[in-house]
């Protein structure tokens, strides 16, 4: 068994391991990681920028509450902050019940019509 081990050993480091295909292995390794660098660069750019549009959304629903030009417990607004609260991959930086996050990203089977939660 070990005169086995011993020719593998001796063949993976004659055809693998060679200095000339270990640089080609570490160039594709790096190439294929910087890929993935910039495709998760871009894909945490995209969702930060959906991330501002929704608090912005958010923030305009709020103001047209405060303005008095829509009720606060108007049953489109509590429609369309759970959907905005959807939109969102991480709670509200805003001053905003976080509770209305919490019940707009839970699975669709869990969230009740009717209920809101209580700020």
């Amino acid at each position: 068994m070990d005169r086995l081990d011993e020719i593998i050993i001796d063949q993976l480091s004659a055809r693998i391991l060679q200095p000339e295909r270990l640089g080609d292995l570490l160039k594709t390794y790096l190439k294929s990681a910087n890929n993935r660098s910039a495709e998760s660069k871009e894909r945490l750019s995209r969702l930060r920028q959906s991330h501002k549009e929704a608090e912005a959304a958010i923030t305009r629903l709020l103001t047209l509450v405060e303005q008095g030009l829509m009720e606060a417990e108007d049953a489109s607004l509590k429609e369309r902050l759970i959907e905005r609260f959807g939109a969102m991959s991480s709670p509200p930086r805003l001053p905003i019940c976080r509770s209305v996050w919490r019940v707009a990203n839970r699975p669709s089977r869990q969230r009740k019509s009717r209920s809101w939660p209580s700020c």
